[in-house]
């Protein structure tokens, strides 16, 4: 199986501002897996130093990218 890598990027709100949390990176054998996985990343959320609470996300952009060098973007998914 081939490697594809994708980069997932997201969005949260805090006290009604959007923040950005660093893309997330990571491998899966296909388009379907990575949605369903860079879903569960944000379904999961963030904890920040400066919020009470955990803070759940939503998924804005998936990349699929090259092995090589992820800075090069093969085809948006999302």
């Amino acid at each position: 199986m081939e490697e594809r890598w994708y980069r997932a990027d997201f969005e949260v709100e805090i006290n009604g501002e959007k923040h950005y949390p660093d893309s997330e990176y990571f491998v899966a054998k296909c388009d379907e897996y990575a949605i369903a996985y860079a879903k569960q990343i944000a379904k999961d959320g963030w904890d920040y130093v400066d919020v009470e609470h955990h803070v759940e996300g939503e998924l804005v952009s998936l990349t699929l990218v090259d092995s090589e060098n992820e800075w090069n973007d093969i085809k948006t998914i999302l």
